[in-house]
């Protein structure tokens, strides 16, 4: 039986049995190792003491540490002498981090001598694996697939709840991107080009070198880019926690080449601020070879760059942010549903992580709806009903997220706002599907910007402005608007989504810089200008021209005249970014009491703008038989870090019960 019964700390980790031959069918030997700390040997132990008394590194923090070991790029290179000494007493392991691939193709290795089949993905990567030096010098993995008992449903849910230990303890996770392909190795060749140097890491500067050169890192380089960012396991639920939990030069697999993580993130991220590479050099390659570019480029850029910011918050207070987590758990894929909630378990708050027992054999919407309510009661807060979004192919109450339905809207503030101020969530569940919960409506629409249709159609057409009807001005004056509606264009959170501390007024001078493009004072202002972030910009603004803002046209709040010289083409195009992600699919909108906003393109005018106890940001509530439906979180600028209790402390507003279907 290749199977037994594991207990206390013990996992099973593979052994690959090396081979002269790549041909050669894989041999595995699979065996019972214990990870507890008091199997380390001596000399781990000693300067695991060093390294907290000479630098307070705590253990968990050693992950964050350089390990130049595994940059052996050769598979036949000879780097055994440098690799790390073992930290138990019976070795030391890795865990792989991959896509299963296609089950319905396999292959046939053998684990202690039995007949197994595994995907032709995971083959691939045993056969490269076993090249590797640190593999050679008997280093053991980690691969769920050969490790977890597959067809042991209670063991598969009780390993799914290790997932974090077993990473966590692991010298390093091990990225399998997959077989090469005709241009990866075209592809990791222009990463590590960008990422090493230092010169190309502003956008502007990279932008600049294109723009006078295109084709500076090679013919058919970014089409190979474009290729290899789509790969199947970007869009894998479960990276998001397995490379959150690994180091920053952990080894990256593509074939045979290897590349580490730091520069994949690095060329990423910068990719991420830079949208003319991609819309116009890369989609020109693409187009030249009769291809179109595929737009989830985008979602795995942004992906590639949360994770990284998964890495930051777990290495500060070993878990991140529940909201940032399941957000952007929409933009990956899961073969069970279900494991949109547990692949993340990792990086949750680990008293919710504790309570969460997954359990494959509940429904989906079981699954989903107990999860919303342990995060609540978990919480004390209503943080979790922020992640409302698309409806998905689910039956579930409106205020139970759909994690299969897509990401449609960027986050209006992964560093959480505070319009609740010190309030803690008061609901109660009186009846199946129901959450009652209490809070105070603190406004009602009065008029709605326009919404983003298509390229196609140019955007923002005016034809979809609902036009307001007072004058009300809840900031005091015509400067004071101006200020607040561009902050709301960004949700007052920068490009990192953290709190606004820069003045982005810029924004509001866009339709002057596009139209004075061929005249600006430098070379980065003139490649912004062109930029498709600055045309989605001015096209926002065109469809908006005559859209009321207290009684004014939204034109007469734009910089007119604005002095080019003194605009910072950075933070313009920090600025620019910011606006992309929180306009895209939302709508400017005002209210009776004088205040601007932004909401979700679905919104109706008869919606009704509350604050609910324990959520920090504002939701909107549609009035439906016996109750409420829950439409989504909004902005509302001077609202959103605790205006509006004072509202509510000065009589001006009711407090009440709002139960959500």
């Amino acid at each position: 039986m290749l199977y037994k019964q594991l207990v206390a700390d013990e996992i099973r980790l593979i052994t690959i049995h090396p081979s002269a031959d790549q041909d050669d069918q894989v041999q595995c030997t699979l065996e019972h190792f214990n990870i507890s700390d008091e199997f380390y040997t001596d000399e781990h132990l000693a300067s695991l003491q060093k390294e907290y008394e000479n630098h307070g590194i705590r253990p968990s923090q050693l992950r964050s540490l350089s390990q130049d070991w595994v940059l052996v790029n050769s598979p036949n290179a000879s780097a055994t002498s440098n690799l790390p000494r073992f930290r138990y007493r019976w070795g030391d392991y890795m865990a792989l981090s991959y896509t299963w691939g296609d089950p319905a193709i396999t292959r046939r290795i053998l684990v202690n001598g039995i007949k197994m089949d595994v995907t032709e993905n995971l083959d691939a990567a045993l056969r490269v694996l076993r090249t590797q030096p640190y593999i050679k010098n008997g280093w053991k993995i980690w691969i769920d697939a050969l490790c977890i008992n597959q067809q042991d449903i209670i063991e598969r849910a009780t390993q799914v709840k290790r997932m974090r230990d077993i990473y966590h303890r692991a010298i390093t996770p091990v990225v399998w991107l997959g077989p090469s392909s005709p241009d990866s190795q075209q592809a990791i060749q222009l990463i590590k080009a960008i990422a090493r140097d230092d010169d190309l890491q502003n956008p502007n500067s990279l932008s600049s070198v294109l723009h006078n050169d295109q084709a500076v890192f090679g013919d058919g380089s970014w089409k190979a880019f474009h290729e290899f960012a789509l790969r199947r396991f970007w869009s894998r639920a479960w990276i998001l926690q397995e490379i959150s939990l690994g180091k920053a030069d952990m080894p990256v697999l593509c074939g045979e080449e290897t590349v580490r993580w730091i520069d994949i993130h690095r060329v990423f991220k910068l990719l991420n601020r830079t949208d003319e590479t991609i819309n116009v050099y890369m989609q020109r390659e693409l187009e030249s070879a009769g291809r179109q570019l595929d737009k989830r480029i985008f979602e795995t850029l942004g992906v590639v760059e949360e994770i990284e910011v998964f890495k930051r918050e777990m290495a500060a207070d070993d878990s991140v942010d529940l909201f940032r987590v399941m957000g952007l758990s929409r933009l990956v894929a899961a073969t069970d549903p279900r494991d949109k909630a547990y692949g993340l378990l990792a990086l949750m708050d680990q008293e919710l992580a504790r309570r969460i027992q997954p359990n494959y054999k509940a429904s989906v919407e079981e699954v989903y709806t107990d999860f919303a309510k342990l995060a609540i009661d978990v919480s004390k807060t209503l943080e979790v009903i922020r992640c409302v979004g698309a409806t998905g192919m689910y039956s579930l109450p409106s205020w139970v997220p759909d994690w299969t339905s897509a990401r449609m809207l960027g986050s209006l503030g992964d560093e959480p706002h505070n319009a609740c101020g010190s309030t803690t969530a008061q609901i109660s569940y009186a009846e199946p599907g129901a959450l009652t919960c209490r809070g105070f409506i603190v406004d009602t629409f009065d008029g709605m910007g326009c919404i983003w249709q298509d390229e196609s159609g140019r955007g923002w057409p005016k034809s979809t402005v609902q036009q307001s009807k007072n004058t009300l001005n809840a900031y005091g004056s015509f400067e004071n608007m101006r200020e607040a509606i561009w902050r709301t264009l960004v949700a007052n959170r920068n490009v990192q989504v953290e709190r606004l501390t820069k003045d982005w007024s810029s924004l509001l001078a866009v339709p002057a810089l596009v139209k004075a493009q061929g005249t600006l004072p430098n070379e980065d202002l003139e490649v912004l200008a062109s930029s498709h972030f600055a045309k989605y910009c001015n096209w926002f603004f065109e469809g908006n021209a005559d859209f009321l803002v207290a009684g004014e046209k939204m034109s007469t709040y734009l910089l007119s005249e604005p002095s080019f010289a003194e605009i910072s083409p950075s933070d313009l195009r920090d600025a620019l970014i910011a606006r992309d992600r929180i306009n895209l699919s939302r709508r400017l909108f005002t209210t009776k009491k004088g205040y601007v906003g932004m909401a979700r393109q679905d919104v109706l005018l008869t919606d009704i703008i509350c604050i609910l106890y324990g959520c920090s940001m504002p939701v909107l509530l549609r009035r439906i038989n016996n109750g409420y439906q829950l439409v989504g979180e909004c902005y509302v600028h001077g609202l959103m870090e605790g205006g509006a209790l004072d509202l509510l402390q000065g009589n001006n507003v009711s407090d009440a019960e709002f139960t959500l279907r």
